[in-house]
C-alpha cells in the first residue's frame, strides 16, 4: 500500500548465493579479483571450483551495500573509500604482513559470530618493514 517502507536486510542480502557465489558466507576475496578481471577463472588456482560451469560464479556489485544505497546512504562514502584505498597502499607499499605459521583459516572460519555486531577471532600476523621501502 502507499507509505509502505520496504528494507532490505543486508546480512542476508551479501550473503546470498544468487549474488556471491562460490563461499557467500566467507570471506573470499579473490571473488574481487575474479569480477574485476584481475584474476581468470582458469587460473589453476581456482581449478577445484570449476568456475567455468554456469552458475559457478555470482558477483553481483548491486548487491554489495556497506554504506546503504539509494539517496539516503552513507554522505562520506566516497571519502571512507579513498581513505581506505589510500592506507592500504602505504601500508602494502611499506610493510609485509605474514600469517603465523599453523594457523588454522578453518577455525577461524568457523569461530567468527556475526549478529548485530561482529566479533572476529584473532588472526595472527606478523608485521615486518620491508627491506625495499
Amino acid at each position: 500500500p502507499p507509505g509502505t517502507s520496504v528494507w532490505v536486510h543486508c546480512y542476508s542480502l551479501h550473503r546470498d548465493p544468487r549474488n556471491f557465489s562460490p563461499f557467500p558466507a566467507s570471506f573470499w576475496p579473490d571473488r574481487w579479483l575474479l569480477a574485476s578481471g584481475a584474476a581468470a577463472p582458469t587460473d589453476p588456482a581456482y581449478a577445484s571450483l570449476e568456475l567455468s560451469r554456469p552458475g559457478a560464479f555470482a558477483h553481483n556489485d548491486a548487491a554489495f551495500t556497506p554504506f546503504a544505497a539509494g539517496p539516503m546512504n552513507c554522505v562520506g562514502k566516497g571519502l571512507a573509500l579513498q581513505e581506505v584505498r589510500t592506507v592500504t597502499c602505504a601500508l602494502v607499499r611499506r610493510l609485509a604482513f605474514v600469517l603465523r605459521e599453523g594457523w588454522d583459516a578453518a577455525a577461524y572460519e568457523r569461530e567468527y559470530r556475526a549478529y548485530l555486531v561482529a566479533t572476529r577471532p584473532v588472526v595472527p600476523v606478523r608485521v615486518e618493514a620491508r627491506a625495499d621501502a
